[in-house]
C-alpha cells in the first residue's frame, strides 16, 4: 500500500489565541487549532517540524478552549533533544479531528509544519475557535474527561501516555482452555512514582478496555477494572508508593480486539511511563 503525505504550514505569534490548561491561570499557552479530515480509513502518522518545543492535543469532532479536557483523544509534547512531536492514530474518513498546537509564553516566534501520512490524503484547515468560546457545550463527557476536570479544579497533576493494540502484537490467555478464541492483545506499561499518594489511572480507547495493576516483576497483583470510567473504559484508583515500581496492563474485554488508547494518570506529582 502506498503512503500519501500531506502537510500544513503556519506559525504561532503574539497575536495567537491563549488557552489556560491549569486551574491557576497565571501562565497561559499560545495555541492554534487545525482541523483534520482524511480521505480513507486507516492508521495515520501526524508529526511536526518546528524550531520550538510544543505541546499537542488531538480531539475528536470538536474542540473548545474553555473545555479543553472534553473530546481529548491523546496528548504529546516535544523534548529538549527533539522539539517535534509524532503520534500514530487510526483515523476514520467519516469523522472530524482537531489537532491543537500549544506553546507557553514567553514565546520565541516561529513557524511550524504539520505532516500527515497514511493510506489517504490528510486535509488540514485552520479551525476557528473564536465563535465557539461562549456557546453552550454539548459534547461527549466521560469519566476520563471528569478526571482531567478534577485535576484542573484541585491542582492535581496529570501524566499522559498514548499507544495502540495492534494485530500481531503480544497476546495472553485469560480463560481456559486456551485456544485461538480466548487470546487477548495487551500492552504492559511501567509506572515510576516520584511521590507517594493517591493516584487515578483512567483509560480512553476505541475498544472496550480492561486494566490490571501489578507491582514490579508481577510479584503482587493489586487489582483490575473493566468499566469504572464509563463508556466501557477502566478506571483504577490506588495509593502508590514511591519506593515501588508498578506495572499497568492494558488489554481488551473481548478477545483479539485492536485499537488506539490513551492513559491519563493523576495524582500529587507526574508519573514516568516505562515502555
Amino acid at each position: 500500500m502506498s503512503i500519501i503525505q500531506s502537510q500544513y504550514s503556519s506559525k504561532l505569534t503574539n497575536y495567537s489565541q491563549l488557552i489556560c490548561l491549569y486551574a491557576v491561570c497565571d501562565t497561559k499557552a499560545l495555541f492554534q487549532a487545525i482541523e483534520i479530515r482524511v480521505s480513507a480509513d486507516g492508521n495515520y502518522t501526524i508529526r511536526s517540524n518546528s524550531s520550538f518545543n510544543t505541546e499537542v492535543f488531538l480531539y475528536h469532532d470538536s474542540f473548545d478552549p474553555n473545555y479543553w479536557y472534553i473530546n481529548l483523544l491523546l496528548y504529546d509534547y516535544g523534548h529538549l533533544d527533539d522539539p517535534n512531536f509524532q503520534f500514530n492514530y487510526m483515523l476514520n474518513s467519516s469523522h472530524k479531528y482537531i489537532v491543537v498546537i500549544a506553546k507557553y509564553v514567553p514565546l520565541t516566534i516561529g513557524s511550524f509544519v504539520i505532516i500527515g501520512s497514511g493510506p489517504g490524503t490528510t486535509n488540514f484547515t485552520f479551525f476557528n475557535t473564536s465563535s465557539k468560546i461562549k456557546r453552550k457545550v454539548v459534547m461527549k463527557m466521560n469519566i476520563y474527561s471528569c478526571v482531567l476536570l478534577d485535576v484542573q479544579n484541585n491542582n492535581m497533576v496529570h501524566s499522559f501516555y498514548s499507544s495502540a493494540l495492534v494485530s500481531g502484537g503480544p497476546v495472553y490467555c485469560r480463560l481456559t482452555p486456551c485456544n485461538n478464541g480466548t487470546n487477548y492483545y495487551y500492552e504492559t506499561i511501567g509506572l515510576n512514582v516520584s511521590v507517594s499518594g493517591l493516584y487515578y489511572i483512567a483509560c480512553n480507547s476505541t475498544f472496550d478496555s480492561y486494566g490490571y495493576l501489578w507491582t514490579s516483576s508481577y510479584t503482587t497483583y493489586l487489582g483490575y477494572d473493566d468499566d469504572g470510567a464509563g463508556n466501557s473504559q477502566f478506571l483504577l484508583k490506588f495509593y502508590l508508593n514511591s519506593t515501588i515500581e508498578y506495572w499497568l496492563v492494558v488489554t481488551t474485554y473481548s478477545a483479539l480486539r485492536t485499537g488506539n488508547f490513551s492513559i491519563v494518570t493523576t495524582g500529587p506529582e507526574p508519573i514516568t511511563y516505562i515502555f
